[in-house]
């Protein structure tokens, strides 16, 4: 491919034009960068004036896979794509040693939580599986439920949750190309329960969206079940509780029990949680 010489006037200009004219014309909801960390930050601050002269309200993601702060200061992209998040929790449930136990979960979100301003948090692109990475049913090792508890943990964080074309019919896939397969339409090619499993867990975050990009966190773990992890997102009224099971061993309720806070569940529930499973529920205070 040509390299462009961005910082000529007329390449700039003409590049500018066509990000100009898929909105005025086409109307489109925004600009996804690809390698967008191999062009000056100078392009990309006129690219945003001139995208959001057009469009005040169109999106500016960027496809970079480092530390990307130098791109979020308000002048050049809306967010990057997060693949941090995704990664800490797959690697959690495939006992990687990156990330062997549901403490270390918890030190790694937390240090990924800090390593951006709370309105970079909140804006971020949240992946979990993408057209350059393996599929995440296939990341953990075939197992479907080990990728629905990473799907509801993943639905439930600031920022902006996107799932990967296929994920709602189950689709596995390794690393590209064999993670651009065709999507299945055929029901006969679908994992049964799999599309209302991932509307669902979306549901549950559009029903709460200021909870779970507004609310305070609170990462549950213990030290003596390295298996369990979990996350509790309060604000005044309301909390959301998860709690996942990594283990091939169903998790009694009574062994984590005491990481429950006493309060009115409004829906959901917590019982002996099933091996690779979860339980969650909304809960509100007592009057």
């Amino acid at each position: 491919m040509p390299k462009l010489n961005t910082a000529n006037p007329e390449v700039r200009d003409f590049l500018l034009g066509i990000a100009k004219h898929y909105i005025t014309e086409f109307d489109i909801d925004g600009w996804r960068l690809d390698v967008a960390n191999e062009i000056d930050h100078e392009f990309w601050r006129a690219f945003r004036k001139t995208v959001k002269a057009a469009k005040p309200d169109a999106y500016i993601v960027g496809e970079i896979w480092h530390y990307s702060m130098d791109w979020l200061h308000g002048d050049q992209y809306d967010a990057v794509m997060n693949y941090h998040f995704g990664q800490a929790i797959y690697k959690f449930l495939t006992q990687s040693p990156e990330v062997p136990d549901g403490h270390t979960l918890a030190d790694r979100m937390t240090s990924l939580e800090l390593s951006y301003p709370l309105p970079v948090i909140r804006a971020g692109f949240n992946l979990m599986e993408s057209h350059d990475t393996a599929r995440l049913i296939s990341l953990v090792g075939g197992s479907l439920a080990k990728a629905r508890q990473a799907w509801l943990v993943f639905a439930l964080l600031p920022g902006s949750p996107c799932f990967y074309y296929g994920s709602e019919f189950g689709m596995t896939g390794g690393e590209d190309p064999d993670c651009r397969r065709c999507m299945p339409w055929e029901e006969e090619h679908q994992v049964p329960g799999q599309y209302e499993f991932i509307t669902g867990i979306i549901g549950l975050r559009k029903s709460h969206i200021e909870l779970c990009n507004r609310g305070m966190r609170q990462w549950i773990y213990d030290d003596a079940i390295p298996g369990l992890f979990g996350m509790r997102v309060y604000n005044g009224t309301e909390q959301l509780t998860v709690i996942l099971n990594r283990n091939d061993a169903v998790l009694p309720l009574k062994d984590y029990n005491r990481y429950l806070k006493d309060e009115e569940i409004v829906s959901g529930g917590f019982t002996d949680i099933p091996e690779n499973g979860f339980a969650y529920a909304l809960t509100q205070k007592r009057d």
